[in-house]
């Protein structure tokens, strides 16, 4: 059976939240909704089903990636850093 409840209910069982819809059996169900927590929800006709769009066939990517460059520069020398002893 489904439901909807009116109010939130809390058990051992769980918790059913205002609002939200559940499937429960029949004797809890039939409980919930003889007692004023919940409303019978009708089952609803099934939605008409929509047919899928035809897929399409994509074309396998033929892009090459080129490798990145890993070299680096060698360390350039800072002239500020001379030696400051005099003589050298």
């Amino acid at each position: 059976m489904k439901i909807k409840m009116k109010v939130t209910a809390a058990g051992p069982d769980g918790v059913l939240n205002e609002g939200k819809e559940y499937d429960v059996d029949n004797k809890k169900g039939r409980g919930l909704v003889d007692g004023g927590y919940a409303v019978e929800v009708k089952a609803a006709a099934p939605a008409p089903v929509e047919e899928a769009p035809a897929v399409v066939k994509a074309e396998p990517e033929t892009a090459t990636v080129e490798t990145p460059e890993t070299a680096t520069a060698p360390p350039t020398r800072n002239p500020s850093t001379r030696s400051t002893r005099r003589g050298a």
